[in-house]
C-alpha cells in the first residue's frame, strides 16, 4: 500500500512537470496563428530558392521530383506539409499531406498551380504554429530544339537593328531566350549572359525574335539558348559580336577662325606687339585632325588625336602701324566618340595639350620701315566638342568648337576656335 502511494506521488509530480513544460513551450492547437514574442513561425523563402527539381529514371519512364524547402524553426519535433492544387474554377484540392523531420520534403506532382503551408510541431508533438499559404507553379517540362538562327554576327559599328531570329520547335510562350558566352582558351573563364530588351515567341512555338540594346552587347563568342519553363533547354552556336573594323583612322581638314580673350595683358614692353596681335579675330585659319581610334566598346570609342593648326593675321592700328604674322601650333588630344546613330551621327569630346607660337610677328610702320621678326612659343591646353555626320560610308562633315588656353611668359589668354571640317575615314 505504501509503495502504491509512492508510485502515485511520483506520477503526479511527473505529470505536473510535463504540464508546466507544455504550458511554457506549446501553443494551443486551436490557435495556430496567435502571435508570441518567443515563438518562431515557420517562415518560407522565395520560390526561386525553395523550389527545385531533379529527374529520376524509372521502369515506367521519367519521373520529376520537386523539392520544397523552408527555413528551420528551433525546438521543433517535426513538420507537417500540406499541398493543394488549384483547378479551373480557382478552387483548391489537397493533393499532399505529409510529415518530415527535416526542413524540406520531396514530392512528385504534375504540371499545375499549387499552394502549400508548413506546420511546426513542438517537442510534445503538439501543433505550435503554421505558415501562410505560399503559391507556386509546376510547369510541363518540354524539350525545345534550336535548329538555326540569323544573322550569325552583330557588328557594333554597322548600321541596322540588333535583332536575332531563331527557328526550331517546341518554344514555350514563357521560355527564357538569351545569349551565353563561350569560354576562351587562355583567358579567365567567366560566363557572360546577354538578355534581350524585347522577346517575341511565335504561338506556333517554331520561331523567336530577340531585340537587343547596343549598350548591353559585349564583344565575344556566344551560344543562343532557349530554356523552357521547367528547366529543359537547347542551344546552338557560335554567334559572334564584334566590330567590323577593329581600328578607325579619321583624317579631316577644316576652317577654324579664332577669337582671343586677353585675360591678363602683359606689362612687359617686349610683349606689347603680342598684345596688339590679340585685338582681332583670325579668319584666315585652317586646322587638321588625324584621329586614331583603337579602343571600341558598346558605350563608346576611345583614341588619340593629332590636331595641328595655323592662322595668318594683320591688324592695322589707329596709331598708323600694322601688326602681322602667324599664329600656329598643335595638340595631342584624348578623344571619346559616341555613336548616336550607327555610322551616321557621331559625337566627339576631346581634351589635351601641346605647343603654340607666334611666328614671324612684325610691325610695319610704313615707308618701308619694318621691325625685326619676333617669335615666341608656349604651352597650351585644349578642350572641345564636335558632331560628325557621315554623308557616305567613308566621307563625313564635322561641326564643333574648341577652347584653347595659352600660357606664354607674363601672360594668360584664351582662344575660342569654332570649326567646320570635311573628313575621310580609312
Amino acid at each position: 500500500m505504501e509503495n502504491k502511494k509512492r508510485i502515485i506521488f511520483v506520477f503526479l509530480m511527473l505529470f505536473g512537470i510535463l504540464s508546466f513544460i507544455a504550458a511554457q513551450v506549446a501553443l494551443p492547437a486551436t490557435e495556430p496563428n496567435t502571435a508570441s514574442e518567443t515563438t518562431q513561425q515557420p517562415e518560407t523563402i522565395s520560390q526561386s530558392e525553395n523550389l527545385s527539381y531533379y529527374i529520376m529514371e524509372t521502369e515506367t519512364g521519367v519521373r520529376f521530383i520537386q523539392r520544397i524547402e523552408w527555413n528551420p524553426v528551433d525546438y521543433v519535433y517535426r513538420y507537417g506539409i500540406i499541398v493543394e492544387q488549384k483547378d479551373s474554377a480557382n478552387k483548391y484540392t489537397e493533393v499532399v499531406s505529409d510529415f518530415s523531420d527535416e526542413n524540406s520534403i520531396e514530392i512528385s506532382i504534375p504540371a499545375g498551380t499549387y499552394r502549400y503551408k508548413i506546420r511546426a510541431y513542438n517537442l510534445l508533438n503538439r501543433l505550435e504554429g503554421e505558415s501562410n499559404w505560399q503559391e507556386f507553379e509546376v510547369f510541363l517540362a518540354i524539350q525545345p530544339e534550336v535548329n538555326n538562327f540569323s544573322p550569325g554576327r552583330f557588328y557594333l559599328d554597322e548600321e541596322g537593328a540588333t535583332v536575332i531570329t531563331i527557328t526550331g520547335r517546341d518554344f514555350v510562350e514563357r521560355a527564357d531566350v538569351f545569349l551565353v558566352s563561350r569560354p576562351v582558351q587562355g583567358k579567365t573563364q567567366t560566363t557572360t549572359r546577354l538578355s534581350p530588351a524585347q522577346k517575341k515567341i511565335d504561338p506556333s512555338g517554331e520561331s523567336a525574335e530577340l531585340i537587343f540594346d547596343d549598350i548591353d552587347l559585349k564583344i565575344g563568342m556566344y551560344d543562343v539558348v532557349v530554356q523552357n519553363p521547367g528547366g529543359l533547354k537547347s542551344s546552338s552556336g557560335p554567334f559572334y559580336i564584334s566590330f567590323q573594323k577593329p581600328v578607325d583612322l579619321n583624317i579631316s581638314i577644316g576652317w577654324t577662325p579664332m577669337a582671343f580673350f586677353n585675360y591678363m595683358p602683359s606689362t612687359d614692353k617686349n610683349f606689347e606687339v603680342v598684345n596688339d596681335a590679340l585685338d582681332i579675330p583670325y579668319f584666315l585659319s585652317a586646322s587638321m585632325r588625324i584621329a586614331f581610334v583603337p579602343i571600341k566598346k558598346s558605350y563608346g570609342y576611345f583614341g588619340l588625336e593629332l590636331a595641328p593648326y595655323a592662322s595668318y593675321f594683320t591688324n592695322k592700328k589707329s596709331e598708323g602701324y600694322t601688326v602681322e604674322g602667324f599664329f600656329m601650333g598643335g595638340h595631342v588630344n584624348l578623344i571619346y566618340q559616341k555613336h548616336f546613330i550607327k555610322r551616321k551621327l557621331v559625337g566627339n569630346v576631346r581634351m589635351g595639350g601641346g605647343v603654340s607660337m607666334f611666328y614671324n610677328l612684325e610691325v610695319d610702320y610704313g615707308n618701308g620701315l619694318v621691325s625685326d621678326p619676333f617669335d615666341t612659343w608656349f604651352f597650351s591646353t585644349n578642350v572641345g566638342v564636335s558632331l560628325q555626320y557621315f554623308v557616305t560610308k567613308k566621307v563625313f562633315v564635322e561641326l564643333g568648337a574648341d577652347y584653347q588656353h595659352n600660357f606664354p611668359e607674363s601672360m594668360s589668354y584664351g582662344v575660342v576656335r569654332p570649326g567646320i571640317f570635311v573628313g575621310y575615314q580609312l
